[in-house]
């Protein structure tokens, strides 16, 4: 009994498979930001370069910026795309919008800092 209790437990165990999790692009934290407005859509897919990227709201156009997100946060997808802090709270999901990112010395990539 308890040998096919086992089994049954590693069958389960085994058939029930993890969300993929991706690493994202991460910059140096720290203080300072010089706010910009965004006004961008969370998206994303584990098949594509930028797992993690911004669409317009209204015409659903991909923004050509790079994310950079805190230390530590990924992209769990569930199927659909959420992005977790290193402390595990869900920052943003599929569908959010993002209104505002700190500017970076390069036009095209924008640093994603969390609300205190």
């Amino acid at each position: 009994m308890r040998s096919t209790l086992a089994t049954l437990l590693i069958v389960s165990v085994a058939g029930c498979a993890m969300p993929p999790v991706i690493l994202l692009p991460a910059h140096g934290g720290g203080p300072g930001c010089r706010g910009i407005g965004l006004g961008g859509v969370v998206r994303g897919d584990p098949q594509e370069p930028d797992v993690v990227w911004l669409e317009e709201p209204a015409t659903g156009r991909r923004l050509d910026l790079e994310l950079r997100w805190p230390p530590g946060t990924v992209a769990r997808f569930t199927p659909e795309v959420e992005i977790v802090l290193d402390d595990g709270r869900v920052l943003y999901a599929d569908g959010d919008e993002i209104a505002g990112g700190c500017a970076t010395a390069d036009f095209d990539v924008v640093n994603i800092v969390p609300d205190p």
